[in-house]
């Protein structure tokens, strides 16, 4: 029984390090990766582990999208206030994340669809778009 918990345990350390190790890869993805953290925490993952790696997923695709304003804003400020969507068309950041990070396909739907305020047609209108995307 302490073996299979220890086994666990380093099991998560090291999805938690790979994590870590992936968004240090470019330097904007370490801003971004601990805004995930802090913003994104409640929906992108049922567990330490698995917010973590959603989160450096999402981080590699926003730093492959970041307008250069954006980089050089966050790199040398540590903050954007330039007020434009940093990443690009919305729509096409939508894509290029759920594409690079399959596994936040459910829980985007879920996050956004499951506001009271959502368009009643919500969860189709995302379940069609992320078919098309395959």
């Amino acid at each position: 029984m302490a073996i299979r918990l220890a086994s666990s345990v380093v099991a998560i350390a090291m999805i938690a390090c790979a994590a870590l190790a992936q968004a240090a890869e470019d330097p904007l993805q370490k801003p971004l990766y601990d805004i995930c953290l802090a913003q994104d925490a409640g929906w992108i993952g049922r567990g330490e582990a698995e917010v973590q790696a959603n989160c450096a997923c999402k981080a590699r695709s926003e730093a492959a999208m970041a307008s250069p304003e954006f980089r050089e804003a966050m790199l040398t400020k540590g903050a954007y206030e330039g007020g434009a969507f940093p990443f690009g068309d919305y729509d096409q950041y939508q894509r290029r994340v759920l594409t690079d990070c399959p596994k936040l396909q459910p829980l985007m739907i879920e996050a956004l669809c499951g506001d009271p305020a959502a368009p009643p047609d919500c969860r189709q209108a995302l379940e069609d778009m992320i078919s098309k995307m395959k």
